[in-house]
Parts: structure tokens; C-alpha cells; sequence
């Protein structure tokens, strides 16, 4: 398995980079959007394996920035993970059947974290 790169999109700095330091630690390349805009930016102009998108944000939430991928062939297959701090008030099943890889909490540990987004894409840790 080569090095995965992942995106990690959320309006808060403090979790942007504790996700990404827990991401960096599973030996993962990880860069970071702060915005719904910049993270569509990052995507169309790299090669990413997954994206992790945060629930809400101001300018466009994660499903909005998900149906914007979903638009343009260089990022409609990348896997996009939605996370919420408020996961308990998510339709799960919606935003699979929207074709979301899978949805998280954003209260995690970091050893399952990185075990729950692995299995959720099919990667070995």
C-alpha cells in the first residue's frame, strides 16, 4: 500500500489539525481546507485518496461540497467521509444513499479513528 493522501476539510483550525496530526500519525499525507471553496480548489488540483468534510461549515457544508464533486470527473470518485460533531442528529442512511463513503463523530480516539476510516474505504492500516 503506498501512502494515502487525504483531505481534511473543516472551518475549525483546532480540529483541522488535531484530525490531521491523528491522520499524519497513521503515516498518512494529509492537507487541509479551512473552506467548502478551498477544498474544492485542493481537489480538482490534486491527487487525493479520500476526503474527510466536516457537517457544517459557513460558506458551503459538506454535502453541498460532496454534490460539487460529485459534478466534475477528476473528483467525482474520490471517497468523502462526512463528520459531525452532532452525529446523533444526522439521517446516516441519507448521506450514504447521497454516496458519502461513510459518516463519523467527531468525538474520536485516534487508534479507532484511523481503524474506522480504514475499514470505511477498504484500506489496510
Amino acid at each position: 500500500m503506498g501512502v494515502k493522501h487525504v483531505l481534511v476539510v473543516d472551518d475549525d483550525a483546532d480540529m483541522r489539525m488535531l484530525l490531521a496530526s491523528f491522520l499524519q500519525m497513521a503515516g498518512w499525507d494529509v492537507c487541509s481546507a479551512d473552506s467548502g471553496q478551498e477544498a474544492l480548489q485542493i481537489a480538482s488540483g490534486s491527487s487525493l485518496d479520500a476526503i474527510m468534510l466536516d457537517t457544517q461549515m459557513p460558506d458551503m457544508d459538506g454535502p453541498q461540497v460532496f454534490r460539487e464533486l460529485q459534478k466534475y470527473g477528476k473528483t467525482k470518485g474520490i471517497p468523502c467521509i462526512l463528520f459531525s460533531s452532532r452525529i446523533e442528529d444526522l439521517d446516516v442512511d441519507k448521506y450514504l444513499k447521497m454516496g458519502f463513503a461513510g459518516v463519523l463523530p467527531k468525538s474520536f480516539v485516534v487508534g479507532p479513528l484511523v481503524g474506522d476510516i480504514s475499514k470505511i474505504l477498504g484500506w489496510s492500516v
